[in-house]
């Protein structure tokens, strides 16, 4: 990942883009507050393609999942959680996921099989009655292909490992990044993947450790970190121990997940200025759904506490299948939209970002948009090279 560093406070041509141009005007007393904020990178992992799609009605085939992560790379978005080993059974809109990276890596799983030496089981998942279509798969997405033959960055791939056999997996794949889950509620890891949370525990430290071994990146997200659809209110105190605990076993980053949209901007901002404090920011990230269309705001105050990666999804989509209450994700575009009125710069082009979203709501027919999708149009549409989000 590259380190993009902020270059204006204000950017009246920039939301295009990202990319803040022309001379620096005297900051106004409030963008000094704002840009006290902006004191380092900030990263979007991009998650439509796993949280956002596993509970859809309609389950896409290899090569439309392959043409929605080739739209997201087209707009310069470099993470990108692109599924999860999960049981098919349980998840089946994640069945396929082996050959998805497979393709995504460019060689399949024959260049990395001599790597997987914890297992001799092979992962391969068949169709499901639920699908849709199950098309011959034809590869990366000319996007993809050519972003490959540039000097652009080249983009991380991540898959979710709910439990060690999924880790397993994911190395059979070829995974060089995974997403293990933690969580702040025994009741949220039993109904998520039938283990304690001190079964889950273990688990997860074990996965840090065979990634750490196996070379590869190893994401920590605790699931209902700021509140539990069976357990209600968590403890923050709680929520601090865990990521004092994965944060010293050595995860790459710790992403707290608030996974039924139930925090508010104030208890975002305490968790994370406490965490913050302990740990410092690089390590730590935000996951927001917005059931309560606070999500959006919550960026907002965990910006301020100064977290700089948060997990999104193109178009809203999302929601877990075992929590209930859990709808969308914030939307991707309007994180940005926001990054970039505010100055931050993201490498992102918000007008491919849009045909990202547009192409999320054709394939899934459930895709919300952002909130500000209609309105980012019009004013894209009205004049491409010069839009301002300024009203």
């Amino acid at each position: 990942m590259d380190a993009w560093r902020t270059l204006s406070h204000a950017v009246p041509k920039s939301v295009v883009s990202g990319r803040p141009r022309g001379r620096l005007a005297r900051p106004s007393p409030k963008t000094e507050i704002i840009s006290s904020l902006m004191d380092a990178r900030t990263v979007i992992n991009e998650v439509g393609p796993r949280d956002g799609l596993q509970s859809q009605s309609r389950i896409l085939s290899v090569d439309e999942r392959l043409q929605l992560i080739g739209a997201l790379e087209a707009a310069g978005i470099r993470r990108i959680e692109v599924g999860s080993f999960a049981s098919p059974k349980a998840v089946p809109a994640m069945a396929g996921t082996d050959r998805l990276l497979e393709w995504l890596n460019g060689g399949g799983r024959t260049n990395h099989a001599s790597q997987a030496s914890h297992t001799s089981e092979t992962f391969r998942t068949p169709p499901t009655s639920r699908s849709t279509s199950a098309p011959r798969t034809t590869g990366a997405p000319d996007s993809i292909r050519a972003s490959r033959k540039t000097n652009a960055p080249r983009t991380t791939y991540t898959a979710m490992a709910p439990n060690l056999k999924g880790y397993r997996f994911a190395r059979q794949a070829g995974a060089a990044s995974v997403t293990a889950i933690a969580y702040a509620s025994d009741t949220m890891a039993q109904r998520n993947v039938r283990m304690t949370l001190e079964e889950t525990e273990r688990a997860a430290a074990e996965i840090l450790r065979l990634a750490r071994d196996d070379g590869v990146e190893a994401i920590v997200i605790v699931a209902v970190a700021f509140g539990c659809p069976f357990e209600g209110a968590v403890d923050p105190g709680l929520v601090g121990d865990i990521a004092a605990r994965y944060l010293e076993a050595g995860a790459a980053q710790l992403v707290l997940a608030d996974t039924i949209g139930a925090a508010d901007p104030a208890q975002v901002r305490r968790l994370a200025r406490q965490l913050v404090g302990e740990h410092g920011a690089a390590r730590l990230g935000c996951h927001f759904h917005d059931t309560r269309s606070m999500g959006l705001a919550n960026v907002y105050a965990a910006l301020e506490a100064g977290i700089r990666w948060f997990d999104s999804s193109i178009g809203g989509l999302g929601g877990c299948p075992f929590a209930p209450g859990a709808s969308g994700n914030v939307a991707t575009e309007d994180v940005i939209m926001m990054l970039h009125q505010m100055g931050f710069e993201t490498g992102i082009d918000l007008p491919r970002l849009l045909a990202a979203s547009d192409l999320a709501t054709r394939l899934t027919g459930t895709a919300p948009g952002g909130r500000a999708r209609e309105w980012l149009r019009g004013r894209l549409d009205a004049s491409p090279s010069e839009a301002s989000v300024k009203p």
